[in-house]
């Protein structure tokens, strides 16, 4: 009689990041079965692994690029604030 065992997954909640609420991990089935404590401490340390490498490579540079804009327009506002105490300095100059 052949014996079938189903699927393992490990399911990973509380995890920094704005756009992953859980991450799911279907194990692969291994022919030497480990103790279920190094397995488990192992598994989970991979899966936070992968997902660590996941959010620095797909929303950090998106927090980046909001950042280089919002210096960008801080950068834009000071520029046009130096043009306008400018002209206003200049207006008081002509009004004297």
């Amino acid at each position: 009689m052949a014996e079938r065992r189903g699927k393992r997954a490990v399911i990973i909640s509380n995890i920094k990041s704005d756009s992953i609420e859980q991450a799911i991990f279907i194990l692969r089935s291994s022919s030497a079965e480990p103790t279920a404590a190094a397995v488990g401490r192992g598994i989970v340390e991979e899966a936070q692994e992968i997902i660590n490498n996941y959010i620095n490579t797909i929303e950090m540079p998106e927090a980046a690029e909001r950042s280089v804009r919002s210096r960008r327009f801080a950068a834009v506002l000071a520029v046009l604030a130096f043009i306008l105490s400018a002209a206003a300095a200049a207006v008081c100059l002509l009004l004297d």
